[in-house]
């Protein structure tokens, strides 16, 4: 009977998944022999799991005991194991970091046991507790992101911005201790909203890293945005306030477990992400959107409500914030977002029916542009993931991109850039404070420098609202400066994003498409250069996303 038992239990582990914590489960008499031979076992994991997304994972039981390699289970497993790689892993792994997350419902003997036993009044209670406690738990995660990005903005750091020159604070912002805080975190958000675990992607750590990384990244001068890492820490914050505890600060941990469970983790991730976009962006409904659309496949009405508030609530709190610290206007909402373009309709000559055509042929070009973006960005990732492996490699490569783009930029601006003359209209703007004038006579702005030498947002500004022209030469060459450049950093072992760049590059394409429509066409000039600039950097962020 004990052979017959060891027999079955080694046919069930090569069945597949539930075989294997069946033999765990200990499935023959219990006694002492079988605690040891189950904590002598190693799992055998076949690479098809890693090589096919829709392979099946088949694994292996060995052990020491005599009994394991019965004749029946080695005729069962010959054929699999010539055709298979196989992968050991240590004693001590478990299978949860292979499983996917699990957001099916609980229902199984022993919670259904646990709520027939509770009379009607205390289901509802308890039903009626839980939703309370969501609505409170999401309104605490868009305060927080909003607190957070504040903190973010308004550090000290803003002091290394490169002005006049560019210049890196310091070397640690190429440092990254935590491979899944690189890069702006969004696909791996949308990885955990549909099912696949990665593990540490909500981690306090990596939000740690994150956050301090992208700070010294952008303040350092590199062609990074904030944008997308926001997203990803917002999802982080959404993840940790609820559990009660830390599963890397064991002095962080509360008896409040009510959702400690990947359905519910999910949600409050979901809530997270989209407080990230809104106080980014100022867009509650932005953010509803960004995660209903672009991030969940598992999605409710009340999870819409509940998310909606999330982000209103982060929005709320980040204008608040903004309003006082950075606009000394306590009390009055002036500062709706992070990141803010200005307005378009002062002028009156935003656009006309005219410049329909040339913004379907920017488009098209805008499109095509973002799409050979792509490419590139493609070849050169798949370059670094075979070449660009160990720690020094990818922080050496951090650091030439950084000083590749200074001395680019400086020679730029040294031989490119042109004197222009601030009208009066930018005088009465305020945008005098934000021109370079870069060994320029007062009253004059070096075109090329007012581009180069501020922070990516004013850049961009200056872009759509700037009545001074900016020369071709100078509009040509920054535009292939930063389409090169962001193209080459993407991707590298930094935390950064991709959306302000992108903008960045767009705009220029379209100040420059717009110039060179009024140079032919020297009449036409009813439409404002920033219109261009706007509908250019839509093209290639569209074409790029």
């Amino acid at each position: 009977m004990e052979g017959e038992g060891q027999g079955g239990e080694g046919r069930r582990a090569n069945s597949g998944r539930a075989g294997a914590k069946a033999s765990l489960l200990g499935g023959g008499d219990g006694d002492g022999d079988d605690g040891e031979e189950i904590a002598n076992t190693y799992y055998v994991v076949s690479d098809e799991f890693s090589r096919r997304a829709a392979g099946s994972l088949k694994m292996q039981t060995w052990s020491d005991s005599e009994n394991s390699n019965d004749q029946e289970d080695s005729s069962e497993s010959s054929d699999d194991e010539a055709d298979m790689r196989l992968q050991l892993l240590q004693p001590g792994d478990t299978m949860k970091e292979l499983e996917s997350l699990d957001y099916d419902t609980i229902d199984n003997m022993i919670h259904n046991l646990k709520f027939t036993s509770r009379t009607k009044k205390e289901r509802v209670n308890s039903k009626q507790k839980e939703i309370v406690l969501q609505w409170i738990l999401f309104f605490l995660i868009g305060i927080s992101t909003a607190f957070r990005l504040m903190a973010w903005k308004f550090s000290t750091l803003v002091d290394c911005k490169p002005h006049p020159f560019p210049r890196t604070c310091t070397d640690k912002d190429l440092i990254i201790d935590t491979p899944v805080a690189t890069g702006s975190g969004i696909p791996e958000i949308k990885c955990y909203l549909n099912g696949i675990k990665i593990p540490g992607v909500t981690d306090l750590k990596t939000m740690v890293a994150k956050v301090i990384g992208v700070l010294f990244s952008v303040s350092g001068g590199m062609f990074v945005g904030k944008e997308g890492p926001m997203i990803h820490s917002g999802a982080i914050i959404g993840a940790g306030i609820t559990q009660g505890k830390s599963s890397k600060i064991s002095c962080i941990d509360t008896n409040f477990a009510l959702f400690r469970n990947d359905r519910a983790k999910r949600d409050f991730v979901s809530g997270g992400a989209a407080a990230g976009v809104a106080a980014a962006f100022g867009a509650p409904l932005g953010g509803v959107l960004f995660s209903l659309e672009e991030g969940s496949s598992f999605w409710n009405q009340s999870l819409t409500w509940r998310t909606l508030f999330c982000s209103m609530s982060s929005t709320f709190m980040l204008n608040v914030l903004a309003s006082g610290i950075e606009l000394g206007k306590w009390g009055e909402l002036e500062a709706p977002s992070l990141v803010n373009f200005g307005k378009f309709n002062e002028n009156g000559n935003v656009w006309s029916v005219v410049d329909l055509g040339v913004f379907i042929i920017m488009g098209v070009v805008g499109g095509l542009a973002g799409a050979l973006f792509n490419r590139i960005n493609h070849r050169i990732s798949s370059f670094r993931m075979k070449q660009v492996r160990s720690k020094g490699q990818k922080m050496a490569e951090a650091i030439l991109i950084n000083i590749v783009a200074t001395i680019i930029v400086f020679i730029f601006t040294l031989t490119l850039g042109e004197c222009k003359d601030l009208t009066e209209h930018d005088r009465m703007e305020d945008f005098a404070k934000n021109a370079r004038s870069f060994f320029c006579e007062e009253g004059q702005y070096n075109d090329m420098a007012t581009l180069a030498f501020n922070p990516q947002e004013i850049a961009i500004k200056m872009l759509f609202h700037l009545d001074g022209k900016f020369a071709l030469v100078t509009l040509t060459s920054y535009f292939m400066l930063y389409f090169l450049v962001a193209c080459w950093t993407y991707g590298v072992a930094i935390p950064s994003g991709l959306f302000v760049p992108c903008l960045v590059t767009g705009a220029s394409f379209g100040r420059l498409s717009g110039a060179l429509f009024q140079d032919v066409f020297p009449g036409y000039t009813h439409t404002a250069l920033g219109t261009y600039a706007l509908i250019g950097a839509a093209a290639f962020l569209g074409g790029v996303v």
